[in-house]
């Protein structure tokens, strides 16, 4: 009895257009996979090199993808694995003098790179596959870019 109610509830969720809305996003997904990470990938193959403050300090002059590959950069070199999820794991300070907490150097460096890889040819995706690599909810990575827009 319960499995025919859920039927009836289930079923008619994924009917007519409902379906065509759920297979266009898991088709988005796949893309934003693929494609995300292809435009990763070619930034990392032309990443600059220098220390964590001189990386940031790249993020806010040149040209969109000099600010997306110097972002990209800090994310692989600052947070574990360069997984932005683990965010919490990055601790210290930008250098030994510096009062500059390494994770707020860390957030930038994703925001950054977020936002100029929305102004690349297909970098749209490349910037979806790290608000995705974030974790949490759609949301709130939403909102934590939202907020950082403002600022």
């Amino acid at each position: 009895m319960i499995t025919f109610i859920l039927l009836l509830i289930v079923v008619p969720a994924f009917a007519g257009s409902d379906w065509d809305s759920f297979t266009a996003e898991m088709q988005k997904r796949d893309k934003i996979k693929t494609a995300g990470e292809a435009v990763l990938s070619d930034l990392r193959s032309n990443a600059p090199q220098g220390s964590e403050e001189e990386l940031w300090k790249m993020l806010w002059s040149g040209d969109a993808r000099s600010r997306a590959a110097a972002g990209v950069s800090l994310i692989d070199r600052m947070f574990p694995d360069g997984d932005p999820s683990r965010w919490q794991e990055v601790n210290g300070f930008l250098t030994n003098r510096s009062i500059q907490p390494r994770q707020l150097v860390a957030m930038d460096g994703f925001f950054a790179a977020v936002l100029a890889l929305e102004e690349l040819p297909d970098g749209v995706w490349g910037a979806a596959y790290l608000l995705d690599s974030l974790g949490g909810q759609v949301w709130e990575r939403l909102n934590l870019l939202k907020i950082f827009r403002q600022n």
